[in-house]
């Protein structure tokens, strides 16, 4: 991979930040790595997994806020935090497209399920497919704490398998967005659709049709434009996302949710197959070409 750029303007990977000044391994331009100590930190885009380790990201950040000067971080924190509750996210999102239904409403869950025949039960907050239980009509809801869980609406899976679901990766280019290509997650035993529990990964137009690319195509850039553009940060702070979709029987897309700090699925076509490589090598480094050119502005 190369990045023009970073000889004037060097981009750092690394975890360690004091005062502003981060140590870590800096990315050439013919892309080795060079070990480097004390670089001034001028922007910030996180990649990092907040989520599963919350304290070195919160050393990181205290770091950075100890700094002589306010560092932008990409995507920005508030936007991920939107994200990272399912509930809000589909409050936000309810007006742009149409996802399942959910309940936050421990107490109405079984009538909910009764309603719906089959629901998935997961952590509010929760990612990977962790703790999400699959619930049809009659089954026992375990017992969980009061709003930190929802019930959403099973989507029914095409014939033949458990569930299908299409990772769409979504990127600031130019004045616009754009659309690698799409990845789809098969699992023939389980429902959550998980590739961290055994689901297989495919290109998505070997899974379904065009048209049901095209409409998940349409809805992940209507929601990356609405997310970037309606929240209480700088749209500029938003440079990427992953929107995720269950596809039902009829091939019709739901959006279930959307990350921001996607793992690229593309990694994984690339790795078993090289026509996608570039693609993903490009996928990796359009935000970090957007950032620099931030920067030289």
């Amino acid at each position: 991979m190369t990045l023009a750029g970073t000889t004037d303007l060097p981009i750092v990977f690394g975890q360690r930040v004091d005062a502003g000044r981060v140590t870590g391994l800096r990315v050439l331009p013919d892309g080795s790595w060079q070990p480097v100590e004390d670089v001034p930190v001028g922007i910030v885009c996180m990649r990092f997994p907040r989520r599963s380790r919350p304290a070195p990201f919160q050393a990181a950040l205290a770091g950075l806020r100890a700094g002589p000067h306010p560092v932008p971080i990409v995507n920005a924190l508030a936007f991920s935090d939107l994200t990272a509750d399912k509930l809000v996210t589909q409050h936000a999102l309810g007006t742009v497209v149409e996802m399942p239904e959910m309940e936050l409403d421990a107490a109405r869950f079984d009538a909910r399920l009764g309603e719906w025949d089959a629901a998935f039960l997961k952590p509010r907050h929760g990612s990977l497919g962790d703790g999400v239980v699959r619930l049809e009509a009659g089954d026992v809801i375990p017992d969980v704490p009061p709003g930190e869980w929802i019930l959403q609406r099973a989507v029914l899976p095409p014939k033949g398998v458990a569930g299908v679901s299409l990772r769409v990766l979504v990127q600031r280019d130019g004045d616009g967005w754009t659309v690698p290509t799409a990845v789809a997650r098969v699992s023939d035993d389980d429902p959550t659709v998980s590739v961290e529990r055994g689901a297989r990964v495919t290109v998505a137009s070997d899974v379904v049709g065009a048209p049901t690319l095209q409409a998940v195509e349409a809805d992940a850039v209507r929601i990356a434009t609405w997310l970037a553009d309606g929240g209480p940060w700088d749209a500029s702070d938003v440079v990427e996302m992953g929107v995720d979709f269950a596809v039902d029987r009829a091939e019709r897309p739901w959006p279930l949710e959307v990350n921001s700090i996607p793992r690229g699925r593309l990694a994984v076509l690339a790795a078993l197959d090289d026509r996608y490589r570039a693609e993903h090598e490009a996928a990796i480094l359009r935000p970090l070409a957007r950032i620099l050119a931030r920067l030289e502005a």
